[in-house]
């Protein structure tokens, strides 16, 4: 669950700050080619405290974006199962590949949904998995927010390649 939980906080990163761009061909291109995440480096954390993952981001643009804020829920089967919220802000570093801490508060709201999750995670089994987020990118001096109602999983690790 840790591992799908990165990757899919990890693609809502680089989704949010590809979102801030005019149009969806130029945002598609922009976190194909301009922004990666190269790897998870680190977990670490609990429910209780929040977590904080470490990734290794390269950002090769002229810009240094910042996800100011950040939220979203998960749902299974329609049934919202988690909320997730960004602790503080995270800026992706110019021409650089760099470590960034996402810190993140995780609650579960349908504890026998989040185990149904965990075992569909298991078995890389996505379908019926849906995410709604908003959050605010701050870049070359404005800010936009973004609002995304629901979307598929499985649509969202294929597009960026983590299926």
């Amino acid at each position: 669950m840790r591992l799908f939980i990165t990757k899919l906080l990890a693609t809502l990163l680089l989704a949010t700050v590809g979102f801030s761009s005019c149009s969806a061909q130029k945002m598609q291109e922009r976190i194909k080619e301009k922004l990666k995440i190269e790897a998870i480096e680190n977990i670490s954390g609990s429910i209780g405290s929040g977590w904080i993952i470490t990734l290794r981001v390269r950002n090769d643009s002229s810009f240094s974006p910042v996800l100011t804020r950040g939220e979203g829920d998960i749902y299974i089967d329609g049934t919202k199962t988690a909320y997730v919220m960004l602790l503080s802000p995270v800026e992706l570093p110019k021409h650089s590949t760099s470590s960034v801490d996402v810190p993140l508060s995780i609650t579960i709201h349908s504890p026998l949904k989040a185990i149904a999750l965990l075992m569909r995670l298991s078995q890389r089994n996505f379908d019926n998995i849906d995410i709604a987020f908003k959050a605010s990118v701050k870049a070359m001096g404005a800010e936009r927010n973004i609002v995304v109602e629901r979307v598929g999983v499985n649509a969202i690790l294929n597009q960026f390649g983590y299926k």
